[in-house]
C-alpha cells in the first residue's frame, strides 16, 4: 500500500447517507440489521428517518412527526435489529422489532444491513455499529452492495447476506423455541427479499474485473485466515499484509499475529504492517503506541525473511479509530478485507471463544488501477516514517466498546419472549414465554412503574406452565420488561415484541377523529401528516375566533345544514380516495389491515358513520354505499405484494360486516331507500 495519500473522494463517504434511497428505488418495505451496541433513539429517528424518507422532525414537529412515522412504517412488512444481549434495550417505537441475540461464548459483533426498497436493495457490511459514534464521530468503514433490474452485483451476494442473518435468526430460535412474531417476521421478509433481488439478477452476473465474497465468523465457520487463503489468486503468495484494528489480544503470545504468517509467502521476504494510533509522551519524548508489545515479537521460525513494522496513523481530529481491515498485496494482486473482526483471536475465528463478526473481501489486479486507488483511499492516512520500536511504550486501549461488559445483567435463558397483544374481546393483553426450567426465585416487572407483574411464586402457584397470559391493563403497551433474580446487581432488560401491529394503539393525533375529517383525509391528496397539520390549523383558528353571528335568513341556515344530500356528495368523493389506496400495490398483511382497520381504515369510517350520521336511514343508506365502493376495488397484485385474491378475501369480510351493522339500522327506513341499500349490499356481496 502507498505510505501517504493526499485525500481522495473515492472509498469515502457518509455511512448515514447509505440509508437514504436513491432517486427510483421506490417506496420502503422493510430492513434488518445487526449491531453489537446499540442507541435506539438514533436508529429510528436518523437511520430508519431516512430510509423511509421521513419529512418530520422528531424535535420539532412532536404528533406530525408521529404520525408520518406510523402511516410510513404502517407499509414496512418488517423492520428489525438483531443486537447482542448486552446491550438489548431502550426506549423505541413498537413499530419495529428489537431481538436480543444469547449466546453462551462469544458476542454478536457483526454489523449487517438489508434495505428493500420497491425496486431496489442494499446490502451494507460495515465497522459501525448502530449507534451516534459509529455513524457521525468515530473513523469507521464499511461498504455498499446495491441490486437492481440493472446493475451488474450477482445475486449470490445477497444470497450470502440473507443466508447469514436467517443463521443467526435460526441461532435466536433454538435459544426461543416457543412463539415469536419478530422472528416470524423476519424470516418472511428476508426470503421476499431474496426472491425479489433473484428476480432481477442472476448469480452469473459477475463484474470480471474484481471478485468480493461475504467472509463470515461464527463458532462453526473456518477461522478469517482460513476463508482468506481460500479466496487469494493461487497464482503466487502475498508478500504483505496490513492490518488496521484498535482492539488486539493482550497475553504474551500473540496468536493472531503468530496466525497471520500462514497467509504471507514461505520463501523470501514478508512482511507484517500494523496501522496504529501513537502519542508523543512529553516527558520521555518517546512514542506511545496503542497496542501491544506482544505483536513485535510475533515472528515465524525457518529461514524466511519476515518482518514486522508499525505504521503510525495521522492525528484523527478527535476522531477514535473504529474501523478495522486487511490488506493483502504482491506484485500482481491486492485483496482488502473490511468488516467488523477486530485483530482478536475471538473476532478472526482462531481461539476458543469465537465472536458472530462478518466481512467483506474484495480482490483483483493491481492493474486495475481507479479500484485500488478507491481502496487505499478507505485507510488512515500514515505517516512518512516507521515507528521505531526501540523508543515506544506500549498500551492497548482499554475500551470496552467491543467487547461484552462483565457487569451488564443479561437476559436469563429462561426468559423466552414476551408478547404484547389486543385478545378477541379487544382488552390488551401480556403473554410471556418461558424456555426450560427457571430458578426458584425471580420476578417480572413493568419497566415504566417498576411494577411487578409477575413472579415465581404465582408462576408455581398456575402450576408451572410454558406461558402465562395476563391482563395488561392499558392500551399502550410496554417497550421492555424487568427481570429481577438473586445474584444480579441489577434487573435485565426483557424487549416486548408486537404479535400484530394492528394491536398498537394509534398516535394521539388519529384517535377520535370525527366523520368530516375522516372524509377530508381520505379526498386530500397531501399526506396524512400535511392533512392533519392542515386540520389542526383549521380547528385552531376557529378555536379563537368570536361567536358568529347569528344567521337569521332560514333559506341560508337550511343550505349549511349537514342533510344527507350534502354529506352523500362529500362522502362519494372519500370513496373515491378510498378505492384509489386499496388500488395500489398493497405491500403486507399489516398494512392490508392498517388500510381498512386502522385508525383512517374504512371500518373508522363505518364507525363516525354510525356515531355521527343524523338517523338510521342515512347510516344504513352510508354504510350501503361504503360497502358497494368496495367491493368494485380491482386490487394489484404486483410480484413481491399481497396477491390481489387476499386483498379481495380482506375485504369481503369487511362487506360482510358492514352487511350486519346495516341490518337493524333498516326495519324503521323508508321502504324505497331500504330496498335500495339491500340491493347495494347484495350486490356488494356477490
Amino acid at each position: 500500500m502507498p505510505r501517504k495519500k493526499t485525500p481522495d473522494p473515492l472509498g469515502q463517504g457518509r455511512l448515514l447517507d447509505a440509508w437514504i434511497p436513491p432517486g427510483n428505488a421506490g417506496e420502503a418495505l422493510g430492513c434488518f440489521a445487526t449491531t453489537f451496541t446499540f442507541h435506539a433513539s438514533f436508529f429510528e429517528s436518523e437511520c430508519l428517518g431516512r430510509m423511509l424518507q421521513l419529512e418530520c422532525d422528531p424535535d420539532t414537529s412532536g404528533a406530525a412527526y408521529l404520525i408520518e412515522r406510523e402511516e410510513k412504517m404502517a407499509r414496512l412488512k418488517c423492520a428489525c435489529v438483531m443486537v447482542d444481549q448486552s446491550h438489548a434495550r431502550g426506549q423505541r417505537s413498537l413499530r419495529w422489532d428489537l431481538i436480543p441475540f444469547r449466546t453462551n461464548t462469544g458476542i454478536l459483533h457483526a454489523k449487517l444491513t438489508i434495505l428493500l426498497w420497491q425496486f431496489h436493495a442494499r446490502v451494507i457490511v460495515a465497522s459501525a455499529n448502530l449507534t451516534e459514534n459509529g455513524h457521525r464521530q468515530n473513523l469507521e468503514v464499511f461498504t455498499v452492495w446495491d441490486f437492481h433490474k440493472e446493475g451488474t452485483v450477482p445475486s449470490k451476494i445477497f444470497r450470502g447476506a440473507v443466508d447469514y442473518a436467517n443463521r443467526l435468526l435460526a441461532h435466536c430460535r433454538a435459544r426461543n423455541p416457543g412463539s415469536s412474531p419478530a422472528l416470524d417476521r423476519s424470516t418472511v421478509f428476508l426470503s421476499s427479499a431474496l426472491q425479489r433481488v433473484a428476480s432481477w439478477i442472476s448469480d452469473e452476473t459477475e463484474n470480471s474485473r474484481f471478485r468480493s465474497a461475504l467472509v463470515p465468523i461464527s463458532p462453526t465457520d473456518k477461522s478469517l485466515f482460513d476463508q482468506i487463503h481460500g479466496l487469494w489468486p493461487d497464482s503466487s503468495s502475498a508478500e504483505s499484509l496490513s492490518i488496521l484494528s484498535p482492539f488486539f489480544d493482550t497475553g504474551p503470545n500473540n496468536t493472531p499475529a503468530k496466525t497471520a504468517w500462514t497467509i504471507l509467502r514461505q520463501r523470501g521476504r514478508a512482511q507484517l504492517r500494523f496501522s496504529v494510533i501513537a502519542e508523543t509522551i512529553q516527558a520521555s519524548g518517546k512514542l506511545l503506541v496503542h497496542a501491544p508489545a506482544s505483536l513485535s515479537k510475533a515472528l515465524p521460525t525457518g529461514g524466511r525473511i519476515a518482518e514486522v513494522v508499525f505504521e503510525r496513523i495521522k492525528p484523527l481530529e478527535n476522531r477514535a479509530l473504529h474501523a478495522k481491515a486487511l490488506w493483502l498485496e504482491n506484485a500482481d494482486h491486492f485483496l482488502h478485507l473490511i468488516g467488523s473482526s477486530n485483530f482478536t483471536s475471538a473476532g478472526l475465528g482462531i481461539g476458543t471463544t469465537r465472536n458472530w463478526e462478518l466481512n467483506v473481501a474484495l480482490w483483483s489486479r493491481l492493474e486495475n488501477k481507479e479500484l485500488y486507488r478507491a481502496h487505499v483511499a478507505s485507510w488512515p492516512e500514515l505517516e512518512d516514517e516507521d515507528i521505531n520500536t526501540n523508543e515506544v511504550e506500549w498500551e492497548p486501549d482499554s475500551s470496552l466498546e467491543d467487547e461484552a461488559d462483565p457487569l451488564a445483567p443479561v437476559l436469563p435463558d429462561w426468559c423466552g419472549s414476551a408478547i404484547f397483544f389486543v385478545g378477541p374481546d379487544q382488552k390488551p393483553a401480556l403473554e410471556v414465554h418461558f424456555v426450560g426450567n427457571p430458578p426458584s426465585e425471580w420476578c417480572i416487572l413493568e419497566d415504566a412503574e417498576s411494577r411487578q407483574i409477575l413472579d415465581s411464586r404465582e408462576w408455581k402457584e398456575l402450576a408451572e406452565p410454558p406461558s402465562v397470559e395476563l391482563v395488561w391493563p392499558d392500551s399502550r403497551p410496554p417497550m421492555e420488561l424487568l427481570v429481577r433474580q438473586p445474584g444480579q446487581s441489577s434487573e435485565a432488560r426483557w424487549p416486548v415484541e408486537v404479535r400484530s401491529f394492528a394491536d398498537l394503539p394509534p398516535p394521539q393525533g388519529l384517535r377520535d377523529l370525527n366523520l368530516d375529517q375522516l372524509l377530508q383525509i381520505l379526498t386530500s391528496a397531501l399526506p396524512l401528516h400535511r392533512c392533519l397539520q392542515k386540520i389542526w390549523r383549521q380547528n385552531s383558528d376557529e378555536a379563537v375566533q368570536s361567536v358568529p353571528a347569528v344567521v337569521l335568513d332560514p333559506l341560508r341556515r337550511f343550505s349549511r345544514d349537514a342533510h344527507l344530500l350534502e354529506r352523500t356528495r362529500r362522502f362519494s368523493l372519500a370513496l373515491g380516495g378510498v378505492r384509489q389506496r386499496f388500488e395500489s400495490p398493497i405491500p403486507s398483511e399489516e398494512y392490508l389491515q392498517w388500510r381498512l382497520r386502522g385508525p383512517i381504515g374504512v371500518t373508522k369510517v363505518a364507525a363516525a358513520i354510525l356515531n355521527e350520521a343524523e338517523s338510521d336511514g342515512e347510516r344504513a343508506f352510508l354504510l350501503g354505499e361504503l360497502a358497494l365502493e368496495l367491493s368494485q376495488i380491482q386490487p394489484k397484485g404486483d410480484e413481491g405484494y399481497l396477491s390481489s385474491n387476499r386483498i379481495r378475501e380482506a375485504i369481503a369480510e369487511v362487506v360482510g360486516d358492514f352487511k350486519l351493522q346495516a341490518g337493524p339500522l333498516l326495519d324503521a327506513t323508508d321502504k324505497n331507500l331500504r330496498r335500495y341499500v339491500q340491493a347495494a349490499l347484495r350486490k356488494a356481496q356477490s
